[in-house]
């Protein structure tokens, strides 16, 4: 700092001397007779050359210092930075029982074309005529509900996004919920008490770097506390993915218990089942190896819908000759499937 005020010192003092040297020969040359000048036109050409250098370099360390203390990239080339944000209070609770996020943009230029999407809830509790998911959400109030409406969010100020709504606002316990999405409103769902239900939440914006991601978690309560709990957390999308794949493994092993139960109840190896009682095949085995293919489908479709195709539910299974053999051997099978889909879950933790 104090070199930097050395050189600006200096080079103020030259342009004054030069200044100086200047009106001395003008003032010589006007003389009558005109008097030789030359060296002072030399002494002024040099001050203001020697100015000139030091200026240069004043204006070199200016450019220099600012680029190592220069403002943020993202400032510099004029990005947003959004953040998903919930509360437990009004607006993101708001009248007629509805809930809601927050995006808000801490970036120092406007988000544009903000896109707000509801990826998919874990688990899922959509009928299958009603899965659209993901599908964008639009802003409170109706904004920003058609692609041809500009959705843009101004820096340091948050929008309001409708996620869902309760279908009996004012009641103390919500049975059934709606969701709030630009393709369709109130798409209805019920929740199971006490289970915890994660909506995944994107925020993403033309001049933004990155999706901004949030995950709702969403509680039902029970008769003796019917209030409904949310609460936010931010993960990135790599941590929602395993949270993900926890969660359906978990799933997986009450199904994967539950079917070696079926083989040691309902006869294995193959030989063993000559001789069995087939009435209690028929009316406990059967039965129960249906439920087990339909539960295990079901719980595919709420935690991992990626891998339905790898289940390969063949769906109920009727009577007929020879019938144990075949239905306990789609039993394996389908044990199979669940260890190799709970393989693949485990490659993302």
């Amino acid at each position: 700092m104090c070199g930097m005020r050395a050189l600006q010192a200096s080079a103020a003092f030259l342009v004054a001397l030069g200044a100086l040297f200047a009106i001395i020969g003008g003032v010589r040359l006007a003389e009558r007779p005109p008097v030789d000048s030359s060296h002072w036109w030399i002494a002024t050409g040099a001050c203001f050359a020697i100015a000139f250098i030091l200026i240069l370099a004043i204006v070199g360390h200016g450019f220099s210092s600012r680029r190592g203390t220069t403002l943020p990239a993202d400032q510099a080339i004029g990005l947003a930075k959004l953040e998903v944000i919930w509360r437990n209070e009004a607006p993101y609770i708001g009248n007629q029982d509805y809930y809601r996020i927050g995006v808000k943009n801490h970036g120092p230029a406007t988000a544009k074309n903000v896109a707000v999407t509801l990826e998919r809830i874990d688990p899922d509790p959509l009928q299958d005529k009603d899965r659209i998911l993901p599908s964008p959400i639009g802003e409170k109030g109706g904004y920003c509900q058609k692609a041809q409406m500009s959705c843009a969010i101004p820096s340091g100020r948050e929008h309001y996004y409708d996620v869902f709504r309760g279908l009996h606002p004012g009641s103390v316990q919500n049975l059934f919920f709606g969701l709030q999405t630009v393709e369709r409103l109130d798409i209805p769902f019920m929740l199971a008490e006490d289970q915890e239900y994660a909506f995944t939440l994107t925020a993403s914006a033309e001049n933004h770097s990155a999706p901004a991601y949030g995950r709702l978690l969403v509680v039902q309560g029970d008769d003796l506390h019917p209030v409904i709990r949310l609460d936010l957390r931010i993960e990135t999308a790599q941590e929602i993915a395993q949270s993900r794949a926890r969660q359906a493994i978990a799933a997986l092993d009450q199904h994967i218990i539950e079917g070696h139960s079926i083989l040691d109840s309902c006869g294995r190896p193959r030989e063993q089942m000559v001789g069995a009682d087939p009435m209690h095949f028929m009316n406990e085995c059967i039965p129960r190896i249906n439920k087990f293919g339909r539960d295990c489908t079901t719980t595919i479709d709420r935690h991992a819908p990626e891998f339905r195709g790898k289940f390969q539910n063949v769906g109920n299974i009727t009577h007929g000759t020879d019938i144990k053999p075949a239905m306990v051997q789609q039993v394996e099978r389908w044990l199979e499937n669940l260890d190799a889909i709970q393989g693949e879950l485990r490659t993302r933790l």
